[in-house]
């Protein structure tokens, strides 16, 4: 019985020592990676300033950009750029309303079944397809304004 137990405790204390060596081995392993965590903190804190520094430095850019286009400017060149900026609005409007075939008269049939207003009177005889999708008219609706 003396023998077996004897046993037994050996076995018990070579468990132990292996236990004991694992345990050293699991915390030498944590060190390291608690190191290299702080290493990766440490970098992701100074890339986080680098940005902000970046930003900043945008930031003032920006404002310098600001204070230089507030430029004021005389007052003919101003006049000058919002009778054009006028002028083209006035065009568009009249591109958009021309008709799309001639672009001498103004849009007032509607092709179904895309629904573009896209033709004037004259011209919606002579075409087959609508002038901006090409889709094949089935029909037209002229309209009236008021």
């Amino acid at each position: 019985m003396e023998s077996k137990a004897m046993h037994l405790i050996r076995q018990k204390e070579e468990d132990l020592a292996q236990a004991a060596k694992k345990t050293m081995e699991l915390e030498a392993s944590l060190r390291k990676a608690e190191m290299e965590s702080h290493s990766w903190q440490n970098l992701a804190k100074a890339k986080e300033a680098m940005i902000m520094d970046l930003n900043n430095t945008l930031e003032q850019a920006r404002e310098s950009l600001v204070c230089v286009s507030d430029a004021p400017e005389d007052a003919e060149s101003l006049f000058r750029d919002q009778q054009e900026g006028e002028m083209k609005k006035k065009s568009n409007n009249n591109n958009k309303m021309a008709c799309k075939h001639c672009n001498a008269r103004s849009s007032c049939v509607v092709f179904l079944p895309c629904r573009h207003l896209c033709s004037c009177k004259s011209c919606e005889t002579f075409l087959e397809a609508c002038p901006v999708c090409n889709s094949i008219k089935e029909a037209s609706i002229k309209v009236f304004w008021v």
